[in-house]
Parts: C-alpha cells; structure tokens; sequence
C-alpha cells in the first residue's frame, strides 16, 4: 500500500453495510493488519458512511497518506513500533478511526479484500522497476560526466560542493516532468549522481548540517520551490532562468 493510493470501499469486507464505523468525508482513519495492534497506515476519508451505504458499496472511500516504511518513517528514525510482528500477518486489513481505539480485533471496521492488496502489489512493482530504470540511465549520464568533471569537486568546501551540486543537477539533469520530487529522492537521483563516481557529500558536514535546511535556504534564494504532497516534503519547481544557474558550467579537469 502506498502513499496517494485511494482504497476503494467495494474492497472492504463488512457482514453488511450498515456494519461500518461511523466516519465522516474528510476524517482521518488508522489501518490495521488483522492479529497485529498497531496501525501501519493512516489516510483521510473520501466520503462519509452514509455516501457509502447509499453508493452501493461502490467507489472511493479512502486516499492513504502514511504508511510505516514509507519516505516519511525513513526520514525519521526508521525504528519499527511495537506490535510489528516477524511473522506473517493474517490476511485482509482492518480500518478503524483514529480516536476510536487500538486493537482491530475488537474493533468494528472494515477488511480489505485481497482484489485491493493485488491492485496496491502491483502499483508498488510498477513504482519500483520506474524508480530503478530512472536510477540506472542516472548512473550511465554520472559514468560519463565523470571525465569532466574530474577532481575539481575535490577543492570545494562542503557548502560550496551542495551549492555546486545543486546547479549542476538543476542545469543538466532536472526536467519538469521529474517534478514535484520527495527530497530525499532529489538529493539521491539528481544531486549525488553528479559527483564522481565513489564520491558523496554528506550533508551533517555542511553549516545546514540537514538537507531540509539547505532546501530552505535555496528556497529563499529563489533558486527552487518546496511543498508537501501528500503530507511528504517535496521539491516542486526548481528555477533554470536563476542567475546562478545560467552562469554555472561544470568545471573541467584542467
């Protein structure tokens, strides 16, 4: 299940409709597998109970916003809350509102079905051989930009090698259609790949000491433009006509 992924309420398993929680359009609901007590993703109604039963059970219930492992936990300490079992977890999920409680074994809510799982499964394989195409046609473009660039990385100061970094990827590699990006995909498909092969910038070096905080800074400097989406932080718009960008070249090894 990912991130933006709208669950459809014919895909819950309920005795009868009426048998759903009471919720209402725009109210926030936690998702629990079956045998485990914690949620693992949390999303925001697309319509009420009532929408629901008088749909047919048909439709759009719910867009998921969070869910554990996703690049918002990876960006925070990445621990794995309690009651997140080794073993396999029992099929189909239960919904349950965010104040009404935790254990979905007690609780009255829906089960998605396994045509939902199959449909989130197969998103997810999509999203994933994308991501490794884009990453490879990234590291053949770094392979033979390397030549040029040679050891001229090597005398800049960590400020000045993110600033570089940065123009370089907003000037050679960023196309609108790679926009709005989460930004530690930024950093990891667009910055990084434009320094030399086994060459990495790590940003606690730097007076931002965070890559959040370098994008803030860049921001006021009008080079680009941040949002949410989704609830994850994102690059948005990155600025090609910026001075700095116009006049930046990649050094050449002399």
């Amino acid at each position: 299940m990912l991130p933006g992924v709208a669950v459809g309420v014919e895909g819950c398993v309920v005795k009868t409709p009426e048998d759903l929680p009471n919720f209402d359009k725009g109210d926030l609901m936690l998702i629990y597998c079956v045998g485990n007590p914690m949620p693992f993703a949390i999303g925001d109604m697309l319509m009420s109970k009532k929408e629901a039963i008088t749909s047919g059970m048909k439709g759009k219930c719910m867009r998921v916003l969070h869910t554990y492992r996703d690049s918002l936990w990876e960006s925070g300490s990445s621990i794995a809350p309690p009651g997140f079992l080794g073993a396999p977890a029992e099929t189909g999920a239960w919904v349950d509102p965010v104040d009404g409680g935790g254990d979905p074994s007690s609780a009255t809510g829906l089960m998605l079905g396994e045509d939902e799982k199959q449909e989130d499964q197969t998103e997810k394989k999509q999203e994933e051989a994308a991501v490794e195409k884009k990453m490879e046609t990234l590291a053949v473009a770094s392979a033979v930009n390397d030549a040029a660039k040679g050891k001229a990385w090597d005398s800049l100061s960590p400020d000045d090698m993110a600033y570089n970094m940065l123009l370089c990827a907003i000037k050679t590699k960023i196309q609108p259609s790679d926009l709005p990006c989460e930004t530690s995909k930024f950093l990891a498909n667009f910055m990084q790949p434009v320094l030399p092969e086994g060459k990495k910038l790590d940003f606690k070096q730097t007076s931002y000491k965070q890559l959040g905080k370098f994008l803030t800074a860049m921001e006021k400097k009008k080079i680009l433009k941040c949002k949410k989406v989704f609830g994850q932080e994102c690059v948005s718009e990155v600025n090609k006509e910026h001075k700095d960008v116009v006049a930046y070249e990649p050094e050449e090894e002399g």
